[in-house]
């Protein structure tokens, strides 16, 4: 890897051990980022998702626009007012949307579906194609690399909504911490939150570059096998969503340090290609099932250990001795796998409860021998 490659690593491991449970997100975030495409979190209130956002703008030396969109917002609050001395001395309508998004870099729109209809048509045009119609008849390409939305539903309920939800190439639901064990750090860890890490932009667009030379012709056969996956299943992807893709998977192959795309890379897919939340599923699974070798290997990993346990006689100290080694041999493949997939870190997680379990048992055997 380079520098840049291994600044942004670092930089990933930092704002993932500051949040419990986000490692997905985290990544997803700092692929449009060097993708330059847009991302948007679903969930419900209160999962940290404008928290991330911020932290991970923060962490960035570009300019930065957040704003909570409500149904009475106007595109002037977004996008600048029309200045009125260019209209009374020239009559002109020219915008002014210094400070504002077409003048960031990064920017987060919380509640995004909850846009007027005025609105969402502003906004279609910056999030496909980053230029705004400055008033005059012209229109003007802007440095906005890429918009993250959140939102605490799903804008299935309003079919006008149809065409802004199409230009979110990522979409991320996020949902609440499932494990008890985590509330008690989010009761009193004070560094949740808090990513002391900057990500220059040299850094990346560095990556960028880089990615821009990456080799897709290794997974061309798997591209043809999805795309046959989402028609037999009947999931609509438009061409200019297929043509982005492509796009995606070189930066995850750079982001990697690799110049050529490998079947690991088609995983993301799996926060791209889904319309509606029941699509999501099945196509991780068939994405798994496809691409992902870590993930069978996990699997084979986890039934291994769970037969090996359950066949150790207790009462043979040999027996337990054997099975300690052999589990910590089984633990140390596990940490090779890839544990950005949920899948694999699932795996990774019940296999190191089994062997925590089991040595647990073997020290008080051999305790009471």
């Amino acid at each position: 890897m380079s520098n840049p490659q291994k600044n942004l690593q670092n930089f990933i491991n930092d704002l993932t051990s500051v949040f419990i449970n986000r490692k997905a997100e985290v990544h997803i975030l700092a692929t449009a980022l060097i993708a330059e495409e847009n991302a948007v979190l679903v969930g419900p209130h209160g999962t940290s998702k404008s928290l991330l956002v911020d932290c991970f703008a923060e962490a960035l030396d570009g300019n930065f626009f957040q704003y909570l969109i409500t149904r009475f917002t106007t595109p002037d609050e977004l996008f600048g007012h029309f200045s009125l001395k260019q209209l009374k001395d020239n009559d002109e309508y020219i915008r002014k949307y210094q400070n504002k998004l077409p003048d960031a870099n990064v920017a987060f729109l919380d509640e995004c579906f909850k846009a007027s209809s005025s609105l969402q048509n502003s906004l279609l045009t910056i999030l496909n194609e980053r230029a705004i119609d400055l008033g005059n008849g012209t229109r003007q390409k802007t440095d906005l690399q890429m918009v993250v939305g959140a939102s605490n539903e799903y804008p299935f309920a309003d079919s006008s909504l149809l065409a802004l939800w199409d230009r979110w190439l990522f979409r991320r639901h996020v949902g609440r911490l499932k494990k008890s064990k985590d509330i008690w750090r989010v009761m009193t860890d004070q560094s949740l939150g808090k990513c002391s890490s900057i990500l220059s932009m040299d850094d990346i667009n560095e990556i960028r570059k880089l990615r821009d030379q990456v080799d897709l012709t290794p997974i061309k056969d798997f591209i043809e096998q999805i795309y046959a996956y989402t028609k037999q299943k009947d999931i609509d992807v438009s061409g200019r969503r297929w043509r982005k893709i492509a796009k995606v998977i070189k930066t995850r192959a750079a982001m990697d340090g690799r110049s050529a795309a490998s079947a690991k890379d088609l995983r993301i897919l799996s926060e791209i290609l889904w319309n509606r939340p029941e699509q999501r599923d099945d196509l991780t699974a068939f994405l798994s099932g496809l691409c992902s070798g870590d993930l069978k290997a996990a699997m084979s990993i986890y039934d291994k250990l769970k037969a090996m346990i359950e066949n150790t006689d207790m009462d043979r100290l040999t027996d337990i001795q054997r099975t300690n080694q052999q589990c910590k041999v089984l633990i140390e493949q596990l940490s090779d796998l890839d544990d950005s997939d949920p899948e694999v870190l699932t795996y990774q997680e019940k296999c190191t409860s089994l062997s925590d379990g089991f040595i647990r048992s073997y020290t008080r055997t051999v305790q009471g021998l």
